[in-house]
């Protein structure tokens, strides 16, 4: 199948195809002229959550609350963000949108991660700086009403590999790896070209169909992250695809995938090696559309992305719930 007219339409309307290339200095700047545009055409809805910020050794956060929750009833669940951007770029606001959808809809606490960059810090800074804020969020939950038993993370792309890496930490935690309830990882990074499992080899397509000129990130926009964030192909825990001894342990985890994204076989390996392991998972694939195409406001995929986000979440949350009605 070709691209979504939708799409198609967009590219046209905003002066043709755009895909990361550059310098870390030339991405970052592009990065926030895209960042400016987004601020511009999306309005915030002020009352439908509360804003604090703080930090946690140095780290920032931003803590989105449902307004209508101010006393609520019960503890709510807790998500950790992490947002997207090739560990290069980005920051609180770049998820801000749906941060705010998510607490606001689910209703949940969300912590979003303001987490260091590359090149100035290669990873695996990133990783420590967000388990620095899911520790704190744990150990802190009776200050904002959060549930210490139903936490999950969140995030997309590089964000979303981040969401992954946590759990793989968490679940060999023995303080954190009860709370562990779900992930939600749209367009992961969980395995590097150069060092895929030879079982999964034959599925692991996407890098040779989405090589060059696709939208947003192509197989040279990854060699720059790549790159930059010094990571090492072999290093099971930033590529969660080779931690096969943890996979049994994983929580739930719902996975987005998109037709011309480099990226896309990440999630299909990922969600065959944790079925394989035994874990319950969800996967929304969006066929004709490319990487993180969500970030677009006015097309109606990304209308559809936000309702499959809400209901992926709801849906490992649903589980927590059942296993707590059942006494397990």
């Amino acid at each position: 199948m070709s691209y979504q007219k939708s799409w198609l339409d967009l590219e046209e309307a905003s002066g043709g195809r755009s895909t990361i290339t550059g310098t870390p200095a030339e991405i970052k700047a592009r990065s926030l002229v895209l960042k400016a545009y987004l601020e511009r055409s999306i309005p915030k809805r002020a009352d439908a959550v509360r804003i604090t910020h703080g930090e946690v050794e140095g780290v920032g956060y931003r803590m989105y609350r449902p307004a209508e929750t101010e006393r609520p009833t019960k503890p709510l669940p807790v998500g950790i963000w992490a947002h997207g951007g090739g560990w290069m770029t980005g920051d609180l606001d770049n998820d801000d949108r749906f941060c705010r959808i998510v607490a606001e809809n689910i209703p949940s606490v969300v912590i979003s991660v303001d987490y260091c960059l590359t090149p100035d810090y290669p990873m695996p800074p990133q990783l420590n700086d967000c388990l620095k804020v899911y520790r704190w969020a744990y150990r802190n939950v009776g200050t904002y009403g959060g549930d210490a038993n139903c936490f999950y993370t969140i995030g997309g792309s590089a964000g979303a590999g981040l969401a992954l890496q946590m759990a793989n930490k968490i679940i060999d935690d023995p303080e954190l790896q009860a709370s562990l309830e779900g992930v939600a990882a749209s367009n992961p990074i969980t395995a590097h070209f150069d060092n895929v499992p030879g079982q999964y080899r034959s599925r692991y397509t996407s890098y040779q169909e989405n090589e060059k000129g696709t939208p947003i990130l192509d197989k040279g926009s990854m060699k720059i992250f790549y790159e930059h964030a010094k990571v090492d192909p072999h290093d099971s825990d930033v590529f969660t695809i080779l931690a096969e001894e943890n996979h049994k342990h994983f929580p739930p985890t719902y996975f987005v995938s998109c037709q011309y994204d480099p990226l896309r076989d990440d999630a299909t390996i990922t969600e065959l090696a944790l079925c394989k392991a035994g874990v319950p998972t969800r996967h929304d694939y969006y066929e004709g559309m490319p990487h993180f195409f969500w970030a677009s406001p006015g097309i109606p995929e990304t209308e559809d992305y936000t309702r499959n986000l809400l209901n992926g979440i709801r849906w490992f949350l649903s589980k927590h719930e059942a296993a707590g009605a059942e006494g397990w």
